[in-house]
C-alpha cells in the first residue's frame, strides 16, 4: 500500500472565469479537509506558446464576446466524432507537446503524486507522456463535449448522471465518479441570513434581484437594469460589476424610479453572501455559477447564454426546474415576476464537488 500522496497539481486555463475558479474551489477545498497535502494550481495559460495561447484563449475570447453564433458553430462542428479525432490527430503532427514544453518542463520539477484538469486541453498535453496515468479531468459544464474524452484518461469527475452514462460507453464506470462541478467551499458553509440583509443593505420583505455581470459576464446589462426599473412593484436591484471599471461607473450613473433601490457593487470576494440575500438570480449560466445556484437554492433567470456550452447548461437548468432562460416571447420582467412569486425550488442534495474530488483521489491512491 502506497502511502497518501503529498503533492496534488491542478491544471486550469483561464478561457473564461469557470476552469480556474473549480481549480481554485478544489485547492481551496483540500486546505480545510487535507492540510498535510501541498496542492499547486497552474494556469496552463502562462506556460503556453503564443500560437497555443492565441488559439485557446485570443481566439474564443474574440469569437465569445464579438461573434457567439460563429463560436456556436465551433462547438457544435468540434463535438462531431469524425471532426473532434482529426483535431487530435492534427494537434498530435502539429506538435502540440512542443508548444507546452514550458508547461511539460513545469510538471517534470513540481513531481505530482497526482494531476487535477480542469481544462480539456491538459489531456491532450499529456498524452502520451508518463504524467497521463496522474490525471483525473473534471468538465465544468453540464454536457459533455467530445473535447473532454480523450484515450487512457484514468478518472472522470462529472457533474452529472447522464454525463457518466454517455462516458460509460467509453470507459469503465469505476472510472467515472459524478461529484457535481467544484465551488468555492464558502457555499456550503452556514451564515445568517438576517444578519447578512442588514450588512448589505437588504430592505426587509423587499425581493432582491441580483444582477451578475463581472468577467466574461452580460453584454447588455444596462439594458437588463433598466427593464427592471419598469417592474411594477417594490424591488432592489444589485448588480455585480466584477473588475468591470467602466461597467460599474456606468451602472452607478443609472438612476431608478422611486419603487426600485438599486446597489451597484465593484469586485467582492463576498459573492455567496450576495447570492445568499437574493431571491432571484439574473445571470449568463456559466457552468460554476449555476452550480453555486444550486447549492444555494436560488431560481436562476438565465440571459444571454454563448451558444455551445452554456446553452447546454440553460437547457440543464430549465429540464430540471431549478430556473428559466429569458425569451423573446416573454418580456424580463413577466418572467422576474414568475419566479418570484411561484418559483419553488426542487428538493434535491447539493452537489459535493471538491470534496468527492479529493476523496476519491485519496481513497483511490491508498487503495493502490
Amino acid at each position: 500500500m502506497k502511502n497518501s500522496p503529498t503533492n496534488i497539481l491542478i491544471l486550469s486555463l483561464s478561457a473564461g472565469s469557470g476552469h480556474v475558479r473549480a481549480a481554485e474551489a478544489i485547492k481551496s477545498q483540500a486546505a480545510l479537509d487535507y492540510p498535510q497535502i501541498h496542492v499547486t494550481h497552474i494556469d496552463m495559460a502562462g506556460y503556453l506558446s503564443f500560437f497555443l495561447h492565441f488559439f485557446m484563449l485570443r481566439i474564443y475570447r474574440l469569437l465569445a464576446r464579438h461573434a457567439p453564433w460563429l463560436w456556436g458553430i465551433v462547438y457544435r462542428l468540434s463535438n462531431i466524432s469524425f471532426v473532434s479525432r482529426s483535431l487530435f490527430f492534427l494537434s498530435r503532427i502539429t506538435g502540440l507537446t512542443f508548444h507546452a514544453r514550458k508547461l511539460l518542463t513545469l510538471i517534470s520539477h513540481t513531481n505530482p503524486d497526482y494531476i487535477i484538469a480542469t481544462h480539456f486541453l491538459a489531456a491532450n498535453i499529456l498524452y502520451g507522456t508518463p504524467f497521463m496515468k496522474k490525471l483525473s479531468v473534471v468538465p465544468t459544464d453540464y454536457e459533455l463535449h467530445l473535447a473532454w474524452i480523450t484515450k487512457h484518461i484514468p478518472h472522470y469527475f462529472v457533474a452529472t448522471p447522464s454525463m457518466k452514462k454517455i462516458l460509460t460507453r467509453l470507459s469503465p464506470q469505476s472510472k467515472i465518479t459524478v461529484s457535481g462541478i467544484p465551488v468555492d467551499p464558502v457555499f456550503f458553509s452556514q451564515k445568517d441570513i438576517q444578519a447578512l440583509r442588514v450588512t448589505h443593505n437588504i430592505i426587509d420583505n423587499t425581493p432582491n434581484v441580483l444582477v451578475l455581470s463581472g468577467g466574461q459576464g452580460l453584454s447588455q446589462s444596462d439594458a437588463i437594469i433598466t427593464d427592471l426599473f419598469s417592474f411594477p412593484t417594490s424591488l432592489h436591484i444589485t448588480v455585480i460589476a466584477g473588475k468591470n471599471k467602466t461597467l460599474q461607473r456606468r451602472l452607478s450613473l443609472l438612476t431608478p424610479p422611486t419603487h426600485i433601490t438599486l446597489t451597484v457593487v465593484g469586485w467582492t470576494n463576498v459573492i455567496d453572501e450576495y447570492m445568499r440575500v437574493s431571491h432571484l438570480i439574473i445571470s449568463k449560466p456559466g457552468g460554476l455559477t449555476v452550480s453555486e445556484c444550486l447549492i444555494l437554492q436560488k431560481p436562476l433567470l438565465m440571459v444571454d447564454p454563448i451558444p455551445g456550452q452554456e446553452e447546454a447548461n440553460a437547457r440543464f437548468v430549465s429540464s430540471h426546474g431549478y430556473g428559466v432562460c429569458a425569451s423573446e416571447n416573454i418580456s424580463l420582467n413577466e418572467s422576474v415576476q414568475s419566479l418570484l412569486s411561484s418559483f419553488s425550488f426542487p428538493l434535491s442534495s447539493p452537489p459535493t464537488g471538491a470534496s468527492t474530488i479529493l476523496q476519491t483521489i485519496l481513497t483511490n491512491k491508498k487503495d493502490d
